[in-house]
């Protein structure tokens, strides 16, 4: 996939929305002229502190501690599985559901559902389980004064790093929102400059990109900058490399430059010179 496509179409929302299901198991009681009928498994169960793995439990529930940003109480709550590895089975889980619960208001706030297997969160049990959070654990990554959230996902194959994506809050509502314009491998704050920067490197054939958000008074966005590499052809190994720099909707620059195979370069020196 073109890296142009990869930032254009939101394929972040492939990862950070979809559902799992659950198939409920059924059991019978036989009798000697008579069948009981079917019943549902039971739902799975909370656990707070050390888990103890129960065989014929495929899915159970974890918590964090409760704590306080954004003047609401909350608590992560998840459905997990066991990962099955030659490491400790007790060790692993994949994350299923993940929810930030409004313990006030009873209210789901935050909710990420994962839909392609692949890049499925794998975590330490240990790291989720009773975790203690503060608000030291969370930035505000549009400067308007509210702790937003960062989540990263790592495919379970290739050598790929973490993407991370960036859920606003929003003041109004009380919750959280994906923000679609900006995501990647290495998200950068700036809180003296009010920028946030995303570099991504190592995609497909080497392409790259880069993007930038400058923030106003109250998390008002000021302008996006946003360079994106697209491989032209393997006979001349050649990359065309776009920079483009918006206010709001408006394109205010567009820039373009051919690199071919027998230039030497460094992804970081392009960008730091289309951006100029």
């Amino acid at each position: 996939m073109q890296l142009i496509k990869f930032f254009k179409y939101g394929w972040m929302m492939s990862i950070a929305c979809a559902c799992a299901h659950r198939h409920d198991e059924q059991s019978s009681q036989q009798q000697p002229k008579q069948e009981q009928p079917a019943q549902e498994r039971p739902k799975p169960k909370t656990v707070s502190g050390p888990v103890i793995r129960d065989e014929d439990e495929k899915e159970f529930k974890v918590q964090s501690q409760p704590f306080d940003i954004n003047g609401m109480h909350l608590q992560y709550q998840y459905s997990v599985k066991y990962v099955v590895s030659r490491d400790d089975p007790h060790e692993k889980v994949w994350i299923m559901d993940k929810k930030l619960i409004d313990l006030k208001r009873h209210a789901v706030v935050f909710n990420l559902w994962i839909e392609n297997e692949d890049i499925r969160p794998v975590v330490n049990l240990a790291d989720i389980n009773n975790k203690k959070y503060s608000p030291a654990n969370f930035d505000d990554v549009n400067f308007d004064g509210y702790k937003d959230l960062r989540e990263a996902c790592k495919p379970c194959s290739g050598p790929r790093d973490n993407i991370e994506f960036v859920y606003l809050f929003n003041r109004r509502t009380k919750r959280f929102k994906l923000w679609r314009l900006l995501w990647g491998v290495n998200l950068e704050l700036d809180a003296k400059n009010k920028t946030v920067q995303s570099y991504t490197s190592g995609l497909n054939n080497g392409e790259f990109g880069f993007q930038e958000v400058k923030f106003g008074v109250g998390g008002v966005q000021l302008y996006r900058k946003q360079v994106t590499s697209e491989f032209l052809d393997k006979k001349n190994d050649a990359f065309k490399v776009i920079y483009e720099k918006y206010s709001g909707e408006k394109l205010l620059v567009h820039k373009k430059r051919i690199i071919k195979a027998e230039e030497s370069y460094e992804p970081r020196d392009v960008i730091d010179e289309m951006t100029k």
